[in-house]
């Protein structure tokens, strides 16, 4: 990305991206911090409950209509029981096994994993 497109992006979208970056790197060691006194169990739903809370809030301050056809609700379960519930299992049951920068560095290189499977 050239100087002249990184002037293009708004501040406003830049700072955003920087939060996000921030709670995304936060999100390790706040994980290993709260296993030390909750249950992974118990962790993954409290924040499953309080990430729900905070969307459905915003959908409903927004104003913005979710429409899912009917039909489509079942891969959408499937695949959010796969995608988040199975996946933030995963991750709190191993992040309990490791240090939080390991954890950190595993998944940062799942990338790099998958395009070399890919090209097998």
């Amino acid at each position: 990305m050239s100087s002249r497109t990184l002037l293009a992006v708004p501040a406003r979208t830049l700072a955003a991206l920087g939060v996000i970056v921030l709670f995304w790197g936060a999100n390790y060691p706040v994980v290993k911090f709260a296993l030390s006194d909750l249950a992974p169990l118990v962790f993954t739903t409290l924040r499953f409950v309080l990430a729900s809370a905070i969307l459905g809030g915003a959908v409903i301050v927004t104003g913005t209509p979710i429409r899912i056809p009917r039909r489509q609700w079942g891969s959408v379960i499937g695949l959010a029981l796969i995608g988040t519930t199975v996946n933030q299992t995963f991750f709190v049951f191993g992040i309990r096994q490791t240090l939080a920068g390991n954890a950190a560095l595993i998944l940062a290189s799942v990338p790099v994993f998958t395009a070399v499977l890919a090209a097998i």
